[in-house]
């Protein structure tokens, strides 16, 4: 009944959220993978397996200012409000940015040039999300896709639609424990709008996370096992 009551106060808090900013473009993509990889030391090693389905959605204000204008390559977008964030489902497992105190970014970076030649890099990062289980922290959520021609993207402006995922040959995504020493690895194959009004907003404020743990009473076993073990191989 408290996990409920605290779901029903995010609600609030996103609502508020939305109707008081007037300016917000809110954008909500749903995504989709498969994992690719899992440590030794993730909290969901033995009940997550090698090609499972990553389901989730992020949600970001199409209108934030870039944060780096100073950099031509790079455009960075960070959001603090409540209804941005992240949410991945793995099983029974649900990983989302802490909505009550996010640190959320969304980087472009158009013909970067680094010791490579030019190159294209589209990313998604939430840097503070809800813990796996008490005393085991979920450090970060994050995806990328990469484009080694620099063909992908045309500027450093924030997109308001889903990437094209044909246009991008390579895709990562990370869910990483403390020290981001357990982590799941995975690849990206579908990313596809929302249309407004974005129903995924909800995906973002961790509130399934919340509400998924009271439909599976049966994973708690599982999770209070692999949290153990985690909490052993990273002191």
């Amino acid at each position: 009944m408290r996990r409920f009551a605290t779901a029903l106060v995010l609600l609030g808090t996103a609502v508020a959220a939305l109707t008081g900013d007037a300016l917000a473009a809110p954008v909500t993509i749903n995504i989709e993978g498969v994992v690719a990889g899992i440590s030794d030391y993730s909290p969901v090693r033995g009940e997550v397996r090698i090609g499972d389905l990553i389901t989730g959605s992020y949600t970001y204000d199409s209108s934030a200012p870039d944060a780096r204008p100073d950099i031509e390559h790079y455009g960075r977008y960070e959001f603090d409000d409540p209804w941005c964030g992240i949410e991945l489902n793995v099983g029974d497992f649900s990983f989302a940015s802490d909505a009550q105190n996010p640190s959320f970014a969304v980087s472009i970076m158009n013909d970067r040039i680094t010791t490579r030649q030019a190159h294209d890099i589209y990313e998604v990062q939430s840097l503070n999300n809800l813990p796996f289980a008490p005393d085991v922290p979920i450090v970060n959520i994050s995806f990328m896709l990469y484009d080694s021609s620099a063909e992908a993207l045309g500027s450093t402006a924030l997109p308001a639609t889903a990437p094209v995922l044909s246009d991008w040959p390579h895709s990562q995504l990370w869910i990483n424990g403390e020290a981001w020493a357990g982590y799941l690895y995975g690849e990206v194959t579908s990313l596809t709008l929302v249309p407004e009004p974005a129903g995924g907003i909800l995906l973002a404020l961790g509130l399934p996370a919340l509400l998924r743990r009271r439909r599976y009473p049966r994973a708690a076993a599982p999770r209070d096992s692999a949290a153990a073990q985690f909490r052993r191989a990273c002191p």
